[in-house]
């Protein structure tokens, strides 16, 4: 009995180890996705891009994060959740380096792009939590999952505004935010895979016109 609920406890301890790895994951992404508003005329007035093109650092995210959703949750359910989250989180920590290190407006939007699948973190963290929690455990997870994006994003905001005061120097904010990126990625590796897989194929042609869809509405 003793040894059983030894086993009981650190497996019970590994759970809840988890959902916070997740929860600060989400906690990141809404800080990464809050910070841009406050440093937009930095970044305007750092590269110089004219007032026309400025929407266009917002809306290649809000693009690639459409897409990023459904083709990253499907994966996730054939190919494993954490295996995804970490290619999401990859793909993030390199636009978010690209954008910090970006010498002109073009490189600086690819550096955007890539942090599209920030909007797909949520949907593999759900995959995660529902293969591992009970229906209850998965329920109250998941809300602190929600609550931590918010969270993230008012967070954000004020950091960006605050370290940017302080250090006078948009670079500088946006290595911050890539050492965010880097720190997940890093805590991404102590999240156990999850358990089931979907059956099927994923449909490349169908996310393919999705993307050019919504790429040739905007």
């Amino acid at each position: 009995r003793t040894r059983t609920a030894g086993t009981t406890e650190r497996a019970a301890t590994g759970v809840v180890s988890v959902v916070g790895l997740l929860v600060f994951f989400e906690l990141s992404s809404g800080i990464l996705q809050g910070a841009t508003g406050p440093l937009l005329p930095s970044l305007q007035a750092e590269l110089d891009i004219p007032s026309d093109y400025l929407h266009w650092v917002q809306a290649i995210q809000y693009l690639d994060a459409a897409v990023s959703v459904p083709v990253f949750g499907r994966l996730g359910d054939l190919y494993g959740h954490r295996r995804m989250l970490r290619v999401a989180l990859l793909l993030i920590t390199v636009g978010s380096v690209i954008v910090a290190i970006a010498p002109n407006f073009t490189v600086l939007l690819v550096g955007r792009a890539l942090l599209g699948p920030l909007a797909a973190l949520l949907p593999l963290e759900i995959g995660l939590v529902r293969d591992r929690l009970t229906p209850e455990q998965s329920r109250r997870a998941i809300g602190m999952l929600v609550g931590a994006i918010t969270l993230g994003s008012l967070v954000g905001a004020l950091l960006a505004g605050v370290v940017q005061g302080q250090v006078g120097d948009v670079r500088v904010t946006l290595g911050v935010l890539a050492a965010v990126a880097v720190l997940c990625l890093t805590l991404s590796f102590f999240i156990p895979e999850s358990r089931t897989r979907a059956r099927g194929g994923m449909d490349w042609i169908g996310g393919a016109l999705l993307g050019s869809s919504l790429a040739a509405l905007l």
